[in-house]
């Protein structure tokens, strides 16, 4: 993902991602669900056992933990933890309202949880592990609390799905006199540094983990029109690298995006945007 320079500094940037999550738990992922439709592919590879005991960090609304109960089955148990209050008090709304008494959702720090040694045979995470800012504390935490010879499964969003996007911001930052880029940069929140997918492998290495696999998915997903594409866009945390903009650059930036994004457009009347995840699937050292 191409970022703007300027944007990203050292500034404390936990409440914003909070905040983000807390203001999209209703609205996050509408169709076509992108999210989750990664978050299923992760499944797919990740060959989760029956009457296993799960965890999902990073849990949102449920993407993947919803779809690997199935799989867990009656004798199995899931528990998604994250950091906004608002998506696990909706994700237990959700499980309530569908009967699923073994769920459970807590509000923690996914790099400090308080399990257990080796309480989990499998921990799965859905774009999530992307936002702790110590990928090697992450990846520790995930080994102690999995069992021996238990599953890892994280996926994170890789090129293109957003690179064609911020390749137009960069353009349209750079456009900008450096005065009053300065000035916008100056009232902006802090925009979070995201771990990048391409550092994982190592840092699986580091924590241990054996038998990496290291997977790419790609799919194009339909939208009806663009504006049915910056709705989804506005509920992920897209609008942190363009929401510094003012009206007259978010208005080129629009304009570059609706050029681009009619090249999309296919028979079918609808547009095709391609997207793709990369999902590492691992094994804790053990039987």
């Amino acid at each position: 993902m191409v970022k703007v320079d300027y944007v990203e500094d050292g500034r404390e940037a936990h409440a914003l991602i909070v905040s983000t999550f807390d203001k999209n738990a209703e609205v996050f992922d509408p169709p076509p669900g992108l999210f989750h439709f990664f978050g299923k592919r992760l499944i797919e590879l990740a060959a989760i056992p029956a009457g296993a005991k799960l965890l999902d960090l990073g849990v949102g609304k449920g993407n993947v933990l919803f779809e690997c109960l199935p799989k867990l089955g009656p004798t199995g148990h899931a528990t998604g933890i994250d950091f906004s209050e608002e998506m696990v008090l909706r994700l237990e709304r959700i499980a309530k309202e569908r009967g699923h008494a073994n769920v459970a959702a807590k509000v923690m720090n996914s790099t400090k949880t308080d399990f257990p040694d080796h309480c989990f045979d499998v921990v799965v995470a859905g774009s999530a592990v992307c936002f702790v800012p110590d990928l090697d504390a992450q990846l520790r935490e995930i080994r102690r609390i999995l069992r021996p010879g238990g599953t890892v499964a994280i996926w994170e969003v890789v090129e293109p799905t957003f690179d064609w996007l911020f390749m137009n911001l960069w353009i349209v930052s750079q456009s900008i006199p450096a005065e009053r880029a300065r000035a916008l940069h100056a009232a902006a929140k802090p925009t979070p540094p995201l771990q990048k997918p391409e550092t994982y492998p190592a840092a699986f290495e580091r924590a241990g983990f054996v038998d990496l696999r290291n997977v790419r998915t790609e799919h194009a997903f339909p939208y009806e029109d663009e504006a049915h594409y910056w709705r989804w866009l506005e509920s992920t945390v897209a609008p942190w690298y363009y929401s510094w903009l003012d009206e007259e650059y978010l208005a080129k930036f629009r304009s570059m995006v609706s050029e681009v994004f009619a090249g999309f457009r296919e028979e079918d009347g609808r547009y095709h945007v391609p997207s793709a995840s990369r999902s590492f699937i691992a094994r804790s050292p053990g039987p």
